[in-house]
């Protein structure tokens, strides 16, 4: 096993990685090094560098079966500690799924090879995790997920996030923004209204489906500058060619319904 644990310490100041297959050295060794000698994205996003002030990375790389099985996952590290443990689990999480997908595509390549004699590109394990820093202010820290599944069919992707105070390191739940528990029914209204505004009729059944006020249609909830950024799962809300779905929910659209903590933010 060629594991490779990277610790970045310089501040990012030029970009963080975004989502494509990892191309892997091979190296088995440890070291430190700046985020922009360390990867090869082939897409690149630029940033306010103020936004990052104080964030490191902690880039993990792994590949395995002869290359067929392949990780990077990048987790942002804080000056909290409490933090950083938060973050460290989340992505723990999905160094174990990756391990445990990989030894079971390799079982399944084995036996097809012992039955066909005949090699095959298709058992594959790829996963690949990235970061941005989606909102900052003196109290609050957000960072959004971006995670990338494939063993062998088109690949899948997911969004997801973490927030917290600053201070404190107290991880911020979707429920803690809202005055009371009807966010899921204000969520859905105007997810349900934005959603018919950008597809056909043709996609009723999914918006209606995809936007029940349910706790786990509305995970995928980002907190940014300009207000909540919601993440629909593929197939949640619209046909798989549609991919994942997003719409922005501005606070203002929200400011009768956040807690006064809140409101007193986005004001």
């Amino acid at each position: 096993m060629n594991k490779l644990n990277l610790k970045i310490i310089a501040p990012i100041s030029v970009a963080i990685l975004i989502g494509t297959i990892w191309i892997l050295s091979g190296k088995n060794s440890t070291e430190e090094t700046r985020l922009t000698n360390n990867y090869q994205a082939k897409q690149i996003i630029w940033h306010d560098e103020t936004k990052h002030e104080g964030i490191s990375v902690n880039t993990t790389k792994d590949q395995l079966n002869e290359d067929r099985s392949t990780i990077l996952v990048a987790t942002p590290v804080t000056k909290n500690k409490t933090i950083n443990e938060t973050l460290q689990q989340f992505s723990q999480k999905f160094i174990n799924e990756f391990y445990k997908e990989a030894q079971k595509q390799e079982s399944a390549y084995k036996k097809y090879i012992a039955k066909t004699n005949l090699e095959s590109a298709t058992f594959i394990t790829n996963y690949v995790q990235n970061f941005d820093v989606s909102f900052v202010s003196e109290d609050y820290i957000a960072f959004v997920f971006n995670q990338h599944t494939n063993t062998g069919g088109s690949g899948n992707d997911s969004t997801s996030s973490k927030t917290f105070h600053r201070a404190s390191g107290k991880e911020i739940y979707l429920p803690d923004l809202f005055s009371d528990d009807t966010y899921l029914l204000t969520l859905s209204e105007i997810s349900r209204t934005k959603l018919h505004k950008k597809y056909s009729q043709g996609n009723n059944t999914f918006i209606k489906d995809g936007t029940t006020p349910k706790q786990e249609n509305f995970d995928s909830m980002v907190l940014t500058q300009k207000g909540l950024l919601i993440s629909f799962d593929k197939y949640q809300v619209a046909p798989g060619s549609e991919g994942i779905v997003e719409i922005l929910v501005p606070f203002k659209d929200l400011s009768e319904f956040l807690s006064p903590q809140m409101k007193e933010l986005f004001q």
